[in-house]
């Protein structure tokens, strides 16, 4: 089974929250580009990978679109895949002040 977590914040830029998730759980994020996602950070987990993806994208009109239009508020997205259900994980990103967890889905 795959879970999906995703996790919002409105205070912390992008580079900033991956350099705050990967402090807190001691991974080191790789910033990656994208012609549809813009700029992106994402690790590599045993079990999945965990991305930091700010809501402003490159729209094709030379406006920015929302990456998740459901959510406008929110400034930057932590988006967790993992084969197994990790609580801890979880409760270690709860615990970054400005952090929150959104939703918790799997398939």
């Amino acid at each position: 089974m795959t879970y999906y977590d995703t996790f919002g914040s409105t205070r912390h830029a992008a580079g900033e929250l991956a350099l705050l998730v990967g402090g807190r759980l001691g991974l080191d994020f790789e910033a990656r580009e994208s012609d549809f996602r813009g700029t992106y950070w994402r690790v590599v987990l045993p079990d999945g990978h965990i991305e930091v993806q700010p809501q402003a994208i490159p729209g094709d009109d030379g406006r920015d679109d929302l990456y998740d239009a459901g959510l406008p508020a929110l400034l930057t997205l932590v988006l967790v895949m993992t084969e197994a259900s990790d609580a801890g994980l979880r409760e270690a990103l709860g615990g970054i002040a400005g952090l929150s967890h959104l939703s918790h889905e799997s398939e």
